[in-house]
């Protein structure tokens, strides 16, 4: 009989050896005949990106229409997943996908009428991402693929994707996003009563989750008893837990910042997004923007936006793009800081700055604002006034247009067009395409550029990339001068805003209106922050009534800054550059040997040689006109302008191929047309032969419709000629 048992046993022994082989070579057949499909467990998950407090400010739900947000499982609480393992697979980290004893006794219970559950939690990880109807062969499917995941993965991937990809009911799936649609907390928040809700979902996610049923306290007690019998939590954790209030609404999800996540979401890898964004500094200039919006709307003004860059490290700290997102009646979905539109004046400093570091002028000296005409090109200020000769302070302060314009044609090839390249602003067309305009707002740009380009001034004329290296614009002590008169420009105008109180912040600000005031802008910088603003409509209409970046824009980015002074921090301002010295100059626009008037102090960038301003027979009529000069010879006798004694005349007017329209309604005796050539020498006569008839020199023509031809010779054998036409208009 011992003989016989011992053969029994050894023939049990062989037989299952030869079973678990032939059972492990069937599983390694099959691997290689069906291989588990890994991309499906590479799983889609939502974007959110973060404030520079790492709170979410916006969610984007996943390409496959799902609220599931990636977590590693160390930033999960040990609890919560302890909590999942003890309530759905306790022997998880022992087994290698299946748990044999667990599947035998789920057999013998459902012959037995009663049915319970043997899946473990890699199995219902594979259940999840490939869905079966429930049959006895898809349940040896999913044993088999669950086996594959075991070879191929580690416990604490599978648990980690488990955790991620659980279903929480409706489209919320893994433990991240349960935790904040059901709670609006982080993982690291929950409380041990919302940890032990959260386990119970995923058995019947639809059926268990928090908002659609009422037995949360019996679920959420069930748990609690299991991890008090597990050690997992104290007696006075339990009794404490017992007593929580459950919230059982769904959370929306954060919606906030659209345009600026659009904006940057092409260059952003990954599912947690961070930004620079100050959440609250968002909110309050998102709020202001919208009653101010209310209030100008009277005015045909709907749309507005605002964007803060910290200086230091060029991030946005603000990006309002608009308004009013949810406004589809006035377009608040457009993006009004990316926008391409007219700056008007708001690039006249740059100009400035340009020309402080040339050497043409300081703060003091003269500038003209007379009629200058630039081959047809004829600048004039937005009040249609001129100022004849002002200092340039008072120029840029009263943002005026001829002498910004000269400045400009001065600059040649160091100009603003030339400006905007080497900060890689976006130009679109060649300069002369541009020309002098340029200067007055010739040019579209989007408001993102417009204050990256405030910033050079901001940063004492340095551009500053967000990757730390920094490039040389301006000189420090040029970055300076603009500044001071940028700050000191409206403080006249804003008197009683700066007196009533000692601490208000110095800021140094630019408007600017486009023609017919379709966009009104204001830029702001102090050492740390440079802030846009712009109100106008995204149809490109124009307001119902006058209105400037003064008047409008200007007020909000006073409030800004106020705001940010008051409660995000300190604002600070410039110390005077050492290179800069106070100097007694002579103020004349004509650089002079001998300086015939009363010098005044005036700031001067040290070892900066003073430079000749440019003259041409415009500017030296007007001198000598206004009785500053008795002759161009006092004049051209100088070092600077002795070459332009060689010049031949200019025909000021008309310039040529000028068109002149005249309607039949008008009495001819208005319809005149003014003729004026000037000679560069006092001692020159001037001879003006119109259709090589004889006429006198600076009258005015009544002509008719026809092609002319305009001569003007001198008795030193020079001459200038153009050709212009009269047309009716019909």
């Amino acid at each position: 009989m011992a003989i016989i048992r011992l053969h029994l046993k050894t023939n049990i022994v062989s037989n299952s050896f030869l079973s678990l082989l032939f059972l492990l070579l069937l599983f390694l057949f099959l691997n290689i005949v069906f291989p588990l499909h890994q991309e499906k467990y590479r799983f889609n998950y939502s974007k959110v990106f973060l404030s520079d407090t790492n709170e979410p400010i916006r969610m984007k739900i996943s390409e496959d229409g799902y609220w599931r947000f990636y977590v590693t499982n160390e930033k999960i609480p040990d609890l919560l997943i302890d909590s999942i393992i003890t309530f759905e697979d306790k022997y998880f980290f022992h087994h290698p996908g299946i748990n044999v004893f667990s599947i035998i006794r789920a057999v013998i219970s459902n012959l037995s009428g009663n049915r319970i559950g043997a899946s473990t939690i890699t199995m219902q990880l594979v259940r999840i991402v490939e869905p079966k109807d429930r049959t006895y062969l898809n349940k040896l499917v999913e044993i088999f693929r669950a086996l594959q995941l075991e070879m191929n993965y580690t416990k604490e991937k599978i648990l980690n994707l488990y955790l991620n990809k659980a279903p929480y009911g409706g489209n919320i799936e893994g433990v991240r996003a349960a935790a904040y649609f059901y709670f609006g907390k982080k993982l690291t928040n929950l409380t041990i009563s919302e940890m032990a809700i959260l386990t119970t979902i995923p058995k019947n996610p639809n059926h268990n989750r928090p908002d659609r049923q009422k037995n949360l306290i019996e679920k959420r007690n069930h748990v609690l008893d299991r991890l008090l019998k597990r050690n997992l939590i104290n007696e006075e954790q339990y009794i404490r837990t017992q007593k929580e209030t459950i919230s059982s609404d769904r959370k929306q999800a954060k919606f906030d910042c659209i345009q600026y996540t659009n904006s940057i979401l092409s260059q952003k890898i990954g599912t947690d997004i961070a930004t620079s964004i100050d959440f609250r500094l968002q909110k309050y200039i998102q709020k202001l923007l919208k009653s101010e919006s209310k209030k100008y709307s009277e005015k045909g003004l709907f749309n507005s936006a605002c964007l803060v860059i910290d200086n230091h490290n060029m991030q946005a700290k603000a990006y309002v793009a608009s308004n009013d997102f949810s406004d589809k009646s006035h377009g608040g979905q457009n993006d009004g800081i990316l926008m391409m539109k007219s700056p008007g004046s708001t690039l006249k400093p740059f100009v400035y700055a340009l020309a402080l570091d040339e050497g043409l002028i300081t703060l003091k000296k003269k500038l003209l604002d007379i009629p200058l005409n630039y081959k047809g090109y004829i600048p004039k200020n937005y009040n249609q006034k001129y100022h004849g000769q002002i200092s340039t302070e008072e120029s840029l302060k009263l943002s005026l247009n001829v002498p910004v314009v000269d400045l400009q044609d001065q600059l040649g090839s160091n100009s603003l067009y030339e400006f905007l390249e080497r900060t890689r602003t976006p130009v679109y067309y060649p300069k002369n395409k541009y020309g002098l305009s340029i200067a007055v707002g010739g040019i579209d740009i989007s408001l993102l550029n417009l204050v990256k380009l405030y910033t050079v001034l901001a940063n004492s004329g340095m551009l500053k990339k967000k990757d730390g290296s920094t490039k040389r614009m301006f000189s420090e002590e040029a970055s300076y001068l603009v500044s001071k008169t940028l700050a000191d420009g409206y403080r006249d105008q804003f008197i009683g805003y700066w007196d009533s109180s000692p601490n208000k912040p110095s800021i140094a600000f630019k408007t600017g209106t486009s023609a017919d005031a379709k966009h009104l802008y204001t830029i702001g910088y102090t050492p740390e922050y440079t802030i846009g603003v712009w109100f106008g409509n995204f149809n490109g209409s124009k307001p119902k009534s006058d209105s400037t970046g003064l008047g409008i824009a200007s007020n909000t980015l006073i409030e800004i800054f106020e705001h940010i002074n008051k409660q995000v921090k300190p604002l600070t301002w410039y110390e005077v550059p050492k290179g800069l010295e106070k100097r007694k100059i002579c103020r004349s626009y004509v650089k002079k040997d001998i300086c015939n008037e009363s010098k005044v102090e005036d700031f001067v960038i040290k070892d900066k040689e003073s430079k000749c301003m440019q003259l041409n027979a415009q500017k030296i009529k007007y001198l000598l006109e206004s009785k500053e000069y008795n002759s161009s010879d006092e004049i051209l006798n100088q070092d600077c302008y002795k070459h332009l004694k060689a010049k031949p005349p200019v025909i000021i007017s008309p310039y040529n191929e000028q068109v002149f329209l005249f309607n039949d309604l008008i009495p001819k005796k208005f319809r005149t047309i003014k003729v004026t050539c000037q000679s560069y020498s006092s001692k020159a006569n001037v001879e003006l032969y119109l259709n090589n008839k004889l006429i006198k020199n600076n009258s005015y023509l009544q002509l008719d419709e026809g092609s002319y031809e305009l001569e003007c010779f001198t008795d030193v054998d020079k001459y200038d000629v153009v050709s212009f036409k009269v047309k009716k208009e019909y």
